[in-house]
């Protein structure tokens, strides 16, 4: 009995010695993956800043003049599909339709605009005085615009193609000074564009019909008048009023600088530009005294609206 006694006394002895040491083992293991885990870390630490350093001198440089204009290969492929749809967007429903000045910096040099064409083949049985075969300067603007101060903003703006038919009366495209009451509201006096509608409003570069419709041709000639307009953004509204713009207007009249009633006509319109759909919708009115036309007869003293 005292055989056993003794073996047993010596593996309690042993037990403890040999559990350390296979505890150490299994932590050294432990550490040594760690170990090399962290310098795998380090490794790929370094080659990202090594990366990062590299775009960033690169971007510090100027670029040469090769890589400022794309080859033809890619030329077409460099706008991204979101800026391209953006563009389509915005050239489509107009957000920035009426805008005021505050937006540009007035420069000393003019912008100009130039439109010319070539005419030959003239309509049967007409005559080289009537329809000639030459080139034409059909039309030349020249136009100052932009933001004078934090308050205050303007625009002028001359045409050539008026001169011709002599009507010097239209031979001023825009004419009017600015006041920033603050970020959202603007007051405007002077000769600009009428706050009606799209066609209006709309510049002859960016729509997409040739020409403007018979109404605004008809109530709405030359596209401008002379008078009183404020402006309004009414995004501080709310999150229901975001892309909002209220124009109201008291202005001289319709039949471009001949209306000799008297009598102001009064305009206002609300625009609101939905942009996740995207949308714009807007209602415009105008009340008072609609002068008829050349050739046209009946009462010229007749309340419009």
């Amino acid at each position: 009995m005292r055989l056993p006694r003794a073996i047993f006394w010596i593996a309690a002895v042993l037990a403890p010695a040999f559990l350390t040491a296979q505890s150490r083992d299994e932590r050294i293991a432990v550490l040594e993956r760690q170990l090399q885990e962290a310098r795998t870390g380090i490794a790929a630490l370094q080659k990202k800043i090594e990366t990062l350093g590299t775009e960033l001198e690169a971007l510090r440089e100027p670029a040469p003049a090769s890589a400022i204009l794309p080859s033809s290969e890619s030329r077409g492929k460099t706008e991204a599909p979101q800026d391209a749809a953006q563009g389509y967007r915005n050239q489509l429903i107009r957000p920035d339709l009426g805008e005021d000045e505050r937006k540009n910096k007035l420069s000393g040099r003019p912008e100009l605009f130039i439109q010319s064409r070539f005419q030959d083949l003239p309509i049967s049985g007409a005559t080289q005085e009537i329809a000639p075969s030459n080139f034409n300067l059909t039309r030349m603007e020249s136009q100052w615009s932009g933001r004078l101060s934090d308050r205050i903003g303007m625009a002028f703006e001359i045409q050539y193609h008026r001169a011709p038919a002599g009507a010097a009366v239209e031979l001023v495209n825009d004419a009017f000074v600015e006041y920033y009451v603050n970020d959202f509201i603007t007051i405007r006096g002077g000769q600009s564009v009428k706050p009606f509608g799209f066609d209006v409003q709309q510049s002859s570069s960016a729509r997409e019909s040739p020409e403007r419709g018979m109404v605004a041709g008809y109530f709405f000639p030359g596209q401008r008048d002379r008078g009183v307009m404020v402006m309004a953004k009414l995004d501080g509204l709310g999150d229901l009023w975001h892309g909002t713009q209220l124009f109201a207007a008291a202005l001289n009249g319709n039949r471009f600088f001949v209306d000799n009633n008297r009598q102001l006509n009064y305009k206002i319109r609300l625009r609101k530009v939905f942009d996740s759909v995207p949308l714009a919708i807007g209602i415009s009115a105008q009340f008072g005294h609609q002068l008829l036309s050349d050739g046209v007869s009946g009462n010229n003293h007749e309340n419009l609206f």
